[in-house]
């Protein structure tokens, strides 16, 4: 894996809401409805707040140059929900027989985003506890298979415009606006693929972009701005597996630059960028 970027910009108000490091890995067989409890004895002091929510299911990118995984595995009819860790700075761990999530969420308007450095040494440090865990009761961790990274930004449309229909002040978009008799420009939402190859133009991976608008409860317009990096499926080990977070997170950065305005940069204190 070659491919960098470096493309790492500053933002002294970075419009990033929420990050999200996933594994996906061989389900753990022997898994069951006591272990996320016994884990969370491990971790309770740091993350106090425990909940169950609906299993997270993890996307496989298909590519030509790349045989799709085929695995023969009878699964158990009645599968374990995802369970949930949380504690009051924005972190989240979501931990599945089969995966393992690290969440960082802006949960209040003054919170700074800690950066990727942090995020990331933050998701191995707990990585680490989960795999020791298994590792102890059950004497294997499955190797991983696919992983990603995913950024949410939500950007106000009071930053940059009055409705929707203002999208070209924060984003390098298509024209929205046609020149045609009765049709109003309204609402925008784009969507595009682009996949992350290597100096050989082998797939590593493919980047996912979505801008779409939305509506809070009490009625303020945003444009949610999802970047999200996954991993060809069979990635293999860990040390392949920081290394593709490693890109993946240049990809994002160089893909959110590329879709913003000067305006916006501008706007958010670019910085060293």
């Amino acid at each position: 894996m070659t491919v960098t970027s470096h493309r790492r910009p500053h933002f002294r108000h970075p419009p990033i809401h929420e990050q999200a490091i996933s594994l996906s890995f061989g389900r753990i067989r022997e898994f069951g409805i006591v272990d996320p409890g016994l884990f969370w004895n491990e971790i309770m002091r740091d993350f106090p707040v425990a909940e169950t929510g609906p299993r997270f299911i993890a996307a496989i990118e298909m590519f030509e140059d790349i045989s799709p995984l085929v695995e023969w595995e009878v699964v158990p009819q009645i599968q374990l929900p995802k369970a949930l860790f949380k504690n009051d700075r924005g972190e989240i761990i979501q931990v599945q027989d089969d995966s393992f999530t690290y969440n960082w969420i802006r949960d209040h308007s003054e919170q700074q985003y800690p950066r990727y450095e942090v995020t990331s040494r933050r998701l191995w440090e707990l990585y680490s506890k989960f795999e020791k865990f298994i590792i102890g009761r059950y004497g294997y961790m499955p190797p991983p298979k696919q992983c990603e990274l995913t950024n949410v930004n939500l950007i106000p449309v009071a930053q940059f415009g009055r409705d929707f229909s203002d999208i070209a002040n924060a984003f390098r978009v298509d024209p929205f606006a046609w020149d045609v008799q009765g049709l109003v420009a309204d609402t925008y939402i784009r969507q595009r693929l682009h996949r992350i190859v290597d100096a050989d133009g082998k797939s590593l991976g493919r980047l996912h972009s979505v801008i779409s608008p939305i509506v809070d409860p009490e009625g303020a317009k945003f444009f949610r701005f999802e970047l999200t990096a996954r991993s060809a499926p069979g990635i293999g080990g860990l040390h392949a597996v920081k290394e593709f977070f490693a890109l993946a997170h240049d990809m994002i950065n160089g893909a959110f630059l590329e879709s913003v305005t000067p305006q916006m940069r501008q706007k958010w204190e670019e910085y060293d960028g």
